[in-house]
């Protein structure tokens, strides 16, 4: 019997291995499938990256806010006018960032100790914009802390006093730990790649042969039926783990072609 199950598995891997169909299947979920993922997601991330290298910022109404615009100015950032139509464009997608409104009367307001409002305006269907909004979020709150700490000094009351308690953040994982963050990614393709180009092995080794009109000669031979369940199933196997390989060895070269410099410093494969 076994001898019998090794000529049918060394049978349909050959034929396997034979298949253009089968081959292709093999290339495109094993090699191209989860670099391309891994790529796509890296050109995102340094998209994201560069925009925010940019350090720009969208003000509409900034003739009204000078305080606001030296502290963004002394933070390095470059300040410039939003277009009078901003909403339309961030609606449909031709803006690229989010737009801080000032209101009308910002400054008298904010020499007079009270709290004017400061509008960020994005659009959650305008993925490029939605993005930019927690970093924008975080310098202006920058801004909101120096106007508190500045008008605690004026009156005479030490800011330390606001700091009950000082928090401080340790990491406890090391250098090699951080970079197999997204290293995790790599079992989830290996799993699908298998189970597509398994798939279409396992196809072949029966709805294949009976297009071919290999299957009625196969079992005419004097091979019994387990032998041929264990050779055919071998034979898919063997493509699975082939396909595993593949996958994971892909990533290799994948990892070299990271555009995100914080990316790749997660992704060490």
């Amino acid at each position: 019997m076994m001898r019998g199950a090794w000529t049918v598995y060394l049978k349909e891997l050959v034929d396997a291995l034979r298949d253009r169909r089968t081959l292709l299947a093999v290339l495109l979920s094993s090699v191209a499938v989860g670099p391309l993922a891994l790529m796509l997601v890296s050109s995102l991330v340094g998209g994201i990256e560069k925009r925010a290298e940019a350090r720009s910022v969208l003000v509409h109404g900034l003739a009204e806010a000078p305080t606001l615009a030296n502290f963004l100015a002394r933070q390095t950032y470059t300040v410039r006018e939003a277009p009078a139509d901003y909403e339309e464009q961030l609606r449909r997608r031709r803006l690229g960032e989010p737009v801080v409104v000032v209101p009308a009367g910002f400054e008298a307001a904010l020499r007079a100790g009270e709290a004017p409002v400061l509008e960020v305006v994005s659009a959650a269907s305008n993925p490029r914009a939605a993005t930019g909004v927690g970093p924008l979020l975080r310098l202006l709150r920058g801004f909101n802390q120096e106007q508190a700490l500045l008008r605690l000094a004026w009156r005479g009351v030490a800011p330390g006093l606001l700091e009950a308690v000082r928090v401080e953040e340790r990491d406890l994982a090391d250098a090699a730990t951080r970079a197999t963050q997204l290293a995790t990614m790599v079992p989830f393709f290996v799993l699908m790649a298998m189970l597509y180009g398994a798939l279409n092995a396992a196809l072949d080794t029966t709805a294949g042969e009976r297009e071919r009109g290999s299957l009625e000669p196969l079992l005419m031979t004097p091979v019994s039926r387990v032998a041929l369940v264990l050779g055919k199933w071998g034979a898919v196997a063997s493509v699975a783990m082939l396909i595993a390989t593949l996958s994971c060895l892909s990533f290799v070269p994948g990892q070299w072609l990271l555009r995100s410099e914080a990316l790749a410093a997660m992704f060490r494969f």
